[in-house]
């Protein structure tokens, strides 16, 4: 006892000098080592004409491989617009979450929606707004979530507009959300960018009855020479698109993990509908081949 007691303080001491902030001290008093830290960042893969998709956030779930399922409840639900994060924008839900270190295969967001709190979801078209609800749930795809035990994790999820949200047959003409998500590797995304020639954009396609942007978009599909077609809730769609502006006729595509890509311009994504055979028409297929951390430029001519 004695000798427990000699030692005691020139431990206490040690760890002082290290930083009383280090948490994986703080792990080795409590007995929870093997947790790691997590980031979690939302981007969006934008529609065409909603001027708003709103979202309240309450939290997340993230399934393991093994394991019971952890769920994440915000001290405060987030109001959270999704057309917001387009391209290379997101923002942070999750910053430095203490959590058990290992893989997890899946997320879902708690979002509350038009039929559990009124008015916390909606979608916003051409001024009026609509009530947003949430459907079947989605799927997570990507890269799955890797939290090294006393390390840290930085993801973005890209929730995929395009392929989750639809119009209902409601005489409100409310919307559907089905979340798809994208799982990135934050640190070794890349992006592409570029503009479109005027001449492509003059396709009446890419404009509505009140001569706005109406779309035109760049589809990024997976691998060389891939196949082109439009949105269909299957495996070989696009990994995301990207909105032309109308000002200057520039795209991003972000959070895009390394690897070889097929791009290809389209001024018919507004007619795309995910829940059936679109016949989108799309100009040739072009490849690219993005590189960690770094912006791959193509220009459609």
């Amino acid at each position: 006892m004695k000798r427990t007691t000699k030692w005691l303080p020139v431990l206490i001491g040690a760890l002082a000098l290290s930083g009383c902030d280090d948490w994986s001290w703080r792990d080795f008093f409590t007995g929870e080592s093997g947790r790691g830290e997590l980031t979690l960042a939302l981007t969006d893969g934008p529609v065409d004409d909603a001027e708003e998709v709103v979202i309240q956030l309450r939290g997340l779930e993230l399934h393991p491989a093994e394991g019971d399922t952890v769920r994440i409840e915000f001290d405060q639900a987030e109001t959270i617009d999704l057309l917001q994060l387009q391209g290379e924008q997101s923002h942070t839900i999750l910053s430095r979450h203490r959590i058990k270190g290992g893989e997890y295969t899946r997320v879902r967001l708690l979002i509350d929606d038009a039929s559990t709190v009124a008015g916390a979801s909606y979608v916003t078209v051409d001024g009026s707004q609509y009530d947003l609800r949430l459907g079947a749930s989605g799927q997570t795809s990507g890269t799955r979530i890797v939290v090294p035990a006393d390390g840290r994790a930085d993801y973005t999820l890209d929730v995929d507009l395009r392929k989750s949200l639809t119009r209902t047959t409601s005489s409100a003409g409310d919307f559907q959300l089905t979340p798809f998500i994208r799982v990135v590797d934050t640190e070794r995304a890349g992006s592409i960018t570029g503009d479109v020639a005027s001449r492509l954009m003059g396709d009446e396609n890419c404009w509505n009855t009140q001569g706005q942007r109406h779309g035109a978009a760049v589809y990024v599909f997976e691998g060389h020479n891939a196949s082109i077609r439009d949105i269909r809730r299957h495996h070989s769609d696009p990994i995301t698109t990207a909105i032309v502006d109308p000002s200057d006729r520039t795209y991003t595509a972000g959070f895009i993990p390394p690897g070889n890509y097929t791009v290809a311009f389209t001024c018919q994504a507004g007619r795309d509908d995910p829940t059936r055979n679109s016949n989108v028409s799309f100009g040739n297929g072009v490849n690219v081949t993005v590189e960690r951390g770094r912006s791959t430029r193509h220009d459609f001519q």
